[in-house]
């Protein structure tokens, strides 16, 4: 049996989710939360569908960051 739901004060939840970006040292921009809620509850997302708005992006960055660094560390041969 589940637990029962419990009421949230949205904004409590806002700035724990900000703060716990922060704990884990992943760069949140300011408005990306923000963006991605608002668009989550016009289009009635599910939760599931709002994690990987808010996440999605932060990881395809560091991966092209990554990508950049290794080829950088490689040292190819400029093309001329």
């Amino acid at each position: 049996m589940s637990p029962p739901r419990r009421k949230h004060d949205p904004e409590k939840l806002h700035l724990r989710i900000k703060e716990s970006f922060d704990v884990l040292r992943v760069p949140m921009p300011e408005d990306a939360l923000d963006t991605a809620l608002s668009q989550a509850e016009k289009q009635r997302w599910s939760h599931l569908d709002v994690l990987v708005a808010v996440i999605g992006p932060l990881a395809d960055r560091k991966r092209e960051r990554s990508v950049e660094r290794r080829i950088r560390e490689a040292r190819f041969p400029e093309v001329k």
